[in-house]
């Protein structure tokens, strides 16, 4: 089951208040995880204050070419809410 962590942080790209992430079981956000924002879709980094930050130009290509993410980016974009999404694909696993 996904966990929940309130979390206030604004995406880098769209600025989109952020109130909460949504992860693997048992997990909250730490520095360097990775976020996929629900209104742009676009990839944010956790600094160590857990705020984002937007992926260098290298890190953003690596991160694009990582099964998955690629796969978590899929799943995103097509599911209604971020647990409907860390369901899907915490089954895949």
């Amino acid at each position: 089951m996904p966990t929940t962590t309130e979390l206030a942080t604004t995406c880098p790209h769209c600025n989109k208040f952020q109130d909460q992430a949504t992860g693997k079981k048992n997990t909250r956000p730490r520095p360097g995880d990775v976020s996929i924002c629900w209104k742009c879709f676009e990839l944010g980094i956790y600094e160590q204050d857990l705020s984002l930050r937007k992926p260098s130009e290298i890190e953003l290509q690596e991160l694009l070419e990582n099964p998955s993410i690629k796969e978590a980016l899929r799943v995103t974009k097509n599911s209604n809410r971020p647990t409907e999404a860390m369901k899907k694909l915490e089954s895949q696993s």
